[in-house]
């Protein structure tokens, strides 16, 4: 065999274990993505939130009546950011189904306590320890009932999926 026929099959050979890297790579960021999150079924109806105020209340069908889908976001993070600053260019009755929580912080200053106003929060240990969420901007798609029927990572194209009622692998 001549040296570009090595050649060849060596970069075939090559292309192979690439493509078989890459698809384990993609099942593992898959499972962890499965396990990140709250389980589908949970019911949110009676979990833990904060008004604006600070002040201790709990999910219930009220709030829920009107809400499809919740977005759990960190004012400290830039794809939080980024996203919330996209869905202010939405006309309100796309976005009027959302229900947007905020990760509370104790840390933060007076100068930003306006910009907080007309809020509602989340707790760490809520986000954390009940609904298991380990990364921002995150996504729950429920049902009249509060069961949760989806969940994701919220990346712009996964926002405007969850929007337009599209299907979420």
């Amino acid at each position: 065999m001549n040296v570009q026929g090595q050649l060849i099959i060596s970069l075939f050979i090559l292309m192979i274990i690439h493509l078989l890297f890459l698809l384990i790579l993609l099942k593992f960021v898959n499972k962890r993505n499965e396990e990140s999150g709250p389980l589908i079924g949970t019911n949110l109806i009676g979990l833990s939130y904060f008004d604006d105020n600070k002040l201790t209340n709990f999910i219930d069908f009220t709030i829920l009546k009107h809400k499809k889908i919740m977005l759990i976001v960190d004012s400290e993070c830039s794809g939080c950011s980024g996203l919330m600053e996209k869905m202010s260019y939405l006309k309100q009755d796309t976005t009027e189904n959302i229900l947007v929580f905020h990760m509370l912080r104790e840390d933060v200053d007076d100068s930003k306590e306006d910009a907080l106003k007309n809020r509602i929060y989340l707790s760490p240990n809520v986000i954390v320890d009940k609904l298991n969420i380990k990364g921002f901007p995150y996504l729950i798609k429920f049902n009249e009932e509060g069961l949760i029927t989806q969940k994701s990572y919220a990346s712009i194209d996964v926002f405007l999926q969850y929007i337009t009622n599209e299907r979420i692998e």
